[in-house]
């Protein structure tokens, strides 16, 4: 896994248009846009995404394949379609960009195609003081991305995985996939992009411990996290957080007694795998074994990540300790804010996984921070400090900096903020005990609040090229921007009170992973999807590099930051 070798243009070059670009290293380059479509089939209503990039100019988008009798119902409003004998090709109008549509009819069946022609940036920019978070800066990095690997479809359902979690483990990729559009999975991929190996864990746990892996909800449920015990490669222990059902018979342990209103399920589980047949590039499992359950609500924030500190050595304090991230396991409609929360949820849980836990052991005795409403991911700093990006309700979404005993104050605050029960966030300037975010990020003021348009996904410390260390962020809904957070910025609060300058980066995008062709230059990393989500996560990979999966796509991507000009 290689750094990319392409060049980037001088920022004086891009900066001449807006839209997504292929730079040259020369005054000239191409622009383009990318098309998105949602065609659905008569009365199926089957949609199916599919992104175009397409240049400036370009005619003759195929959108439908159609029969000699084919005829335009209505529209396009503002681009072109024209027939041909096979296929409906559609010109859009880049000078509108936004909604279009077109219905046609072939072999007696009514198409109605929506086509979004979707405009981004090959640069960042400051974005204005909305009064109410931080100012994201223009960074000066670009986040050089490119394909490793594609995940292989289910043999016996033929649909793609949707990938969720990751853990480097030598010169080897361990890549779980959820099991909401396959069954629960991990990927074994080599360095050089190989796919080596597919475990099917819905049919592991449901063989080996009699569970069953709960994809009742597409977004919470199914096989969250994956990772690796640092002595791997002699006890070759891996771990899994997964949801799992209520109706078999649980082996447990239980973390406090199960609540009888509990439907779903959360569990650690422990698998035993071969170093040397792992090494060889197979799974090779000798046991499995749950170190712990907890009966949940919901499925909303439930288990979500699990990681150990990369940085400790054999003999250092927390050695081998298991932190696993819960949310408040709430239903999003505001009606339990005034409730309190209870451990283990609402909080991060700090544990020896090989030891044993005993039966009905309390949940508190585990909680390493709380005051968490949906810590999606957590990681290490160098230093030893855990960071967990916790996603807020409607107003903003939190980095964490962690010793140990934190309550960062949900469901009484949200980032800076007070949150007031059912929704919504007031500023008081009252005194409170609670621990401020090291960094935060709001919702854009000016968007309706149907439509979420911030959730960050985090995924580890970086090197950056000055020496200093930084965290990356990634908005894994519709804008899909990539930012940075610097270790030297962390917590330091500016003139308007405000902590953790953030900066927005620029992606470099290595489409043809081809050396002798430029990158295209954007700042969604939706873009590389065929969704109108990106669904990004990032996954530290080493010291420089990070590796992201999508659950909009089956590929799985490198990326490591580099300077313009280098």
């Amino acid at each position: 896994m290689e750094g990319s070798n392409h060049q980037y243009a001088a920022a004086g070059i891009i900066r001449r248009s807006k839209g997504l670009v292929a730079v040259e290293m020369k005054p000239t380059f191409i622009r383009a846009i990318f098309v998105s479509i949602s065609l659905s089939a008569g009365s199926l209503a089957h949609a199916e995404i599919i992104n175009h990039q397409i240049l400036i100019g370009a005619r003759d988008l195929p959108i439908l394949a159609v029969d000699g009798s084919a005829r335009v119902v209505e529209g396009p409003f503002h681009g072109d379609v024209r027939l041909t004998g096979d296929v409906a090709l559609y010109t859009p109008d880049l000078e509108q960009p936004g909604t279009d549509w077109v219905e046609i009819e072939s072999d007696g069946i009514r198409h109605r195609i929506a086509i979004r022609v979707r405009q981004t940036f090959p640069e960042v920019h400051t974005s204005e003081d909305i009064g109410r978070g931080p100012i994201v800066a223009a960074g000066d990095l670009v986040l050089s991305v490119r394909r490793l690997a594609d995940l292989p479809s289910s043999s016996s359902s033929g649909r793609a995985p949707h990938a969720q979690s990751a853990v480097a483990i030598g010169s080897q990729v361990v890549i779980a996939s959820v099991g909401v559009r396959d069954d629960a999975a991990l990927f074994l991929i080599g360095d050089d992009g190989d796919m080596r190996d597919r475990l099917s864990i819905s049919a592991l746990l449901a063989d080996r411990l009699d569970l069953e892996v709960d994809v009742s909800s597409s977004m919470h449920g199914g096989l969250r996290g994956v990772a690796a015990h640092p002595a791997f490669a002699s006890n070759g222990r891996l771990y899994l957080s997964v949801n799992t059902t209520a109706e078999s018979d649980l082996p447990g342990p239980f973390l406090s007694p199960m609540a009888p209103d509990a439907a779903h399920v959360a569990s650690l589980v422990e698998l035993t795998v071969s170093p040397a047949a792992f090494l060889e590039g197979r799974f090779e499992v000798s046991g499995a074994r749950v170190v712990f359950q907890f009966g949940m609500g919901t499925q909303n924030h439930g288990i979500r990540q699990i990681a150990f500190n990369p940085y400790l050595g054999v003999g250092d304090e927390g050695y081998g300790d298991l932190f696993v991230s819960v949310g408040d396991n709430r239903f999003n409609d505001g009606s339990q804010d005034e409730l309190p929360v209870r451990a283990p949820f609402g909080s991060v849980l700090r544990l020896d996984p090989i030891e044993s836990i005993r039966a009905g052991r309390e949940a508190d005795d585990l909680v390493f921070v709380r005051g968490l409403r949906n810590p999606h991911n957590l990681f290490f700093l160098p230093d030893g400090r855990l960071v967990i990006v916790d996603i807020g309700d409607d107003d903003f979404d939190e980095v964490n900096i962690a010793r140990g005993g934190e309550d960062f104050g949900w469901p009484e605050r949200e980032g800076p903020a007070q949150h007031i029960a059912g929704g919504g966030v007031r500023f008081t300037g009252e005194d409170h005990d609670f621990v401020e975010p090291a960094a935060f990020l709001s919702q854009p003021a000016d968007e309706p609040d149907e439509r979420r348009l911030l959730a960050l996904s985090g995924g580890g410390a970086i090197q950056l090229p000055d020496s200093d260390f930084g965290i990356l962020l990634a908005n894994f809904t519709h804008g899909g921007e990539v930012f940075l957070v610097r270790g030297s910025d962390l917590a330091q609060t500016d003139a308007d009170g405000r902590t953790g300058r953030v900066e927005q980066l620029t992606v470099g995008y290595d489409h043809d992973s081809r050396p002798d062709t430029t990158p295209w230059l954007t700042t969604s990393l939706t873009d590389l999807g065929d969704y109108l989500r990106s669904d990004a996560r990032i996954h530290r990979l080493d010291d420089r590099r990070v590796l992201i999966t999508m659950k909009s796509t089956t590929s799985v991507y490198v990326g490591e930051l580099v300077t313009y000009g280098d």
